[in-house]
């Protein structure tokens, strides 16, 4: 594990895009660390060469190579990036030389199947010089040259017929070994930088990674690019989305080079445009469940009798974020709140509100659903034109309660809204390392994130899926209780997600206790399965069996519940599961 760390200083090698990522000198000690002590190991059935010394061919069979690597280190150059590799003890065992000869007046005497009973490389070397490109195919490392191989060969071969026998028998273990190891060297040298950590689905954000800029020198290596994102959870149709995503785009200032190993740092632009995508397929919601609650409050204000009140909010624009050193702003412009209803059998417009909503904003790190969470903390509106009928109370009183309400709505139903939505995974994984972001900062159009760095071998690496336990603990007419847990190698935090009769998974959330929306009568199917903080997911979900019923006005009952999990349950809940047959869980 090493952590990248920022502060003040200017970054040398500097590019454009949305988001930018920077690999230190003293980042790459984290890939020597996690590449030094691995074994390679080459295993051939056959190589060979035509037209050795008078042998038509010569080859040899069963070639195998154990390449352990002592120490590697990687170099930023001026124009390029060096590796040099030094092995540990290379060998191999139990092969054989053939050569054949089909000239019979030269008597070159044909062999087969010498033993070749091992070879051993010592005090052995590769250098590699590369250089940094971005191709059609993406981030690249070209290598450049010839890359160079030595050490000392020691051989123990029965017999050989002529020392240009030997010398392709040694050429070709060196020809081996270059070429199948120099092909991950460049795998090696830019596993810290690979676009690929950044290309992933985020809760029900998927994102798709574009390559901008490539920038490199003796203190860091750079790449910037542009990540779109799209929104696949619940939607709806955003008719008021009008707006492209705007916001600033500075080159970002890195910090101290002398203690930064790697940074990470997205635009005002790059945000706004991530959360813009989101929004225009309609990340956000507002049907009749949480509008349904406004028109009483409104109808309060009415001075006459309104039939049929209905109420209609649409955000003109797409939201924008504003970044700074102080923090994190979010405005919403052109906010149009309008209630219509039916006065004496006329369906009138009783209020237009056109306002601007600018929100105080608050980002945290939520490991639970391994992602960027965000909340509001202050709401501040501005009334730009408000109409409404003689209905309404006249003064100031109307307004001023109008007023209250959207700051209250922004606050409670906006807030609620968006703290469930990722707007950025923290823990992304690529080329066998995890990058687990656990801090972030604003400055001037950017947020500058920074974090761990884990070998996917790291004793701290979760890599075993959890075991998800859960059941159904109650319910009402309208929703089923649902409680989970889930057992580990690890102490936590869990996210959770379920499905409803097979159908699509909901997003992660992190509370262990939640509802579910009581389904159409009949008999269904519940799944809960967990995700540990490392993205482990359990692929064999806990299954729930519940049956719901009609509502009657004297009970107001609206299911009968049975859980798998009965190890919970008292008889009530158990004789259900007896009469539905025994539960599976799903394999």
């Amino acid at each position: 594990m090493i952590a990248f760390i920022l502060s003040s200083a200017a970054l040398a090698a500097t590019i454009d895009g949305g988001v930018q990522v920077a690999a230190f000198e003293s980042g790459f000690d984290f890939v020597e660390e996690r590449f030094a002590g691995e074994t390679y190991r080459i295993d051939m059935p056959v190589v060979s060469q035509e037209d050795v010394a008078c042998y038509d061919e010569v080859g040899l069979r069963d070639l195998n190579v154990e390449i352990p690597i002592q120490t590697l280190s990687i170099d930023l150059m001026p124009n390029s990036v060096v590796v040099d590799v030094m092995f540990g003890r290379v060998h191999g065992a139990d092969m054989t030389l053939y050569g054949t000869d089909g000239d019979s007046f030269d008597l070159c005497p044909g062999f087969d199947d010498i033993a070749f009973h091992s070879f051993e490389l010592t005090e052995s070397r590769v250098l590699v010089e590369l250089v940094p490109a971005l191709t059609s195919e993406g981030f690249e490392m070209e290598i450049i040259g010839e890359p160079t191989i030595n050490g000392n060969l020691s051989t123990d071969i029965d017999w050989v017929p002529d020392g240009l026998i030997l010398s392709f028998a040694e050429d070709a273990i060196f020809d081996a070994i270059s070429e199948a190891f120099i092909e991950r060297v460049p795998e090696m040298a830019s596993s810290m930088v690979t676009a690929s950590l950044f290309a992933a689905e985020v809760g029900d954000i998927a994102l798709d990674v574009t390559l901008e800029d490539l920038d490199h020198d003796r203190e860091a290596l750079a790449i910037g690019m542009d990540v779109d994102a799209e929104w696949r959870g619940d939607a709806c149709i955003m008719s008021g989305v009008i707006s492209e995503p705007s916001g600033r785009t500075p080159r970002v200032d890195f910090g101290d080079l002398d203690d930064a190993d790697m940074a990470v740092g997205i635009t005002e632009y790059q945000l706004n445009r991530l959360f813009h995508g989101a929004w225009a397929d309609g990340l956000l919601c507002f049907d009749a469940g949480p509008l349904s609650t406004v028109a009483p409050s409104i109808e309060g204000l009415l001075s006459g009798t309104v039939d049929n009140p209905e109420l209609d909010l649409v955000l003109v624009e797409a939201p924008q974020f504003t970044l700074d050193p102080d923090g994190m702003a979010l405005s919403l412009k052109g906010l149009n709140l309008s209630m219509t209803g039916d006065v004496n059998g006329e369906q009138i417009v009783l209020l237009s509100l056109y306002a601007d909503l600018d929100l105080g904003v608050e980002v945290r790190i939520d490991h639970t659903i391994s992602s960027f969470s965000l909340s509001l903390t202050q709401a501040s509106l501005d009334i730009t034109s408000l109409t409404a009928d003689p209905l309404f109370q006249s003064g100031s009183v109307a307004q001023s309660q109008i007023r209250a309400f959207i700051e209250g709505w922004a606050m409670d139903t906006l807030s609620a809204q968006l703290s469930e939505v990722p707007i950025y995974g923290n823990l992304f994984y690529a080329a066998g390392i995890y990058l687990r972001v656990s801090d972030f900062s604003t400055e001037t159009g950017a947020l500058i994130i920074s974090g761990e760095l884990f070998s996917e071998d790291d004793a701290e690496v979760d890599t075993e899926a959890p075991d998800t336990v859960a059941q159904i603990s109650g319910r009402t007419s309208d929703v089923i209780n649902v409680m989970a847990d889930a057992k580990d190698n690890s102490t936590g935090p869990f996210a959770y997600s379920t499905r409803l009769n097979s159908g699509e998974w909901s997003g992660w959330f992190g509370e262990d206790t939640f509802t579910v929306p009581m389904p159409e009568p009949g008999e269904h199917v519940l799944e809960v399965r967990a995700r540990d903080a490392w993205l482990n997911v359990d692929e064999t979900p806990e299954v729930l069996f519940f049956e719901a019923f009609e509502v009657s006005e004297d009970d107001g009952k609206g299911c009968q519940c049975a859980s798998s999990g009965a190890r919970y349950g008292s008889l009530w809940v158990v004789l259900p599961v007896m009469l539905m047959g025994l539960l599976r869980r799903r394999a």
